[in-house]
């Protein structure tokens, strides 16, 4: 692979910057930068723990569900068990809850750059909103001011035409957001689902 000359990163930089102060840049958040202590002094995904906490209350195994598709490898093995779908995704709200993990530092930084004012994630936490809430109040720390949309295959929820140049931060969830109902990714499958709705006419 060939790795740009000095040059030319210096010149990639600088126009990455024009184009953040134009606020042309949208960052696109995944589940790689959430994360929680391990108690250990390092730091794990909170996707992976999530699965492991999913399987315990599921009753499946998971004890080689490491990798980044930990939470789809325990909700596939629950459903080749003979598991309802239906009764997955309000005990992965209710797994959240339990866990209230901290907004991770990474969160906070991007949060911190006023000239991001759209964000996109594919995650269905609300860590990148609340992180937008606590950075961004002014005078009311946590209050909620940020506006979260989200995708489904069922609900056509699109962006606003002013949210770019708009005051208030916003959070697209592109694979849909936490719910008891199944209106988020939680398998390959799922993904692939969403996916081929977008690109549908009539959505």
């Amino acid at each position: 692979m060939l790795q740009p000359a000095p040059a030319e990163q210096e010149f990639f930089w600088d126009d990455l910057l024009e184009y953040i102060e134009e606020r042309r840049v949208i960052p696109i958040v995944g589940a790689e930068l959430l994360t929680v202590p391990d108690g250990a002094g390092s730091e794990i995904p909170l996707m992976r723990v999530l699965a492991q906490k999913l399987a315990e209350r599921l009753r499946v195994s998971a004890d080689d569900c490491t990798g980044d598709d930990a939470l789809h490898q325990v909700v596939c093995r629950y459903l080749q068990r003979g598991g309802r779908r239906e009764e997955i995704y309000p005990r992965i709200r209710t797994l959240l809850k339990e866990l209230a993990p901290a907004v991770p530092p990474i969160l906070r930084d991007l949060a911190r750059i006023r000239h991001f004012n759209i964000f996109v994630t594919t995650t269905f936490d609300s860590l990148l909103a609340q992180a937008l809430d606590e950075e961004r109040s002014s005078g009311q720390p946590g209050a909620p001011r940020t506006v979260s949309l989200a995708y489904s295959p069922n609900n056509n929820a699109d962006l606003p035409a002013d949210a770019r140049h708009s005051g208030t931060p916003t959070v697209f969830h592109l694979l849909g957001r936490l719910s008891a109902s199944p209106d988020y990714v939680i398998t390959e499958e799922d993904t692939l689902e969403f996916f081929t709705a977008m690109q549908s006419e009539s959505k």
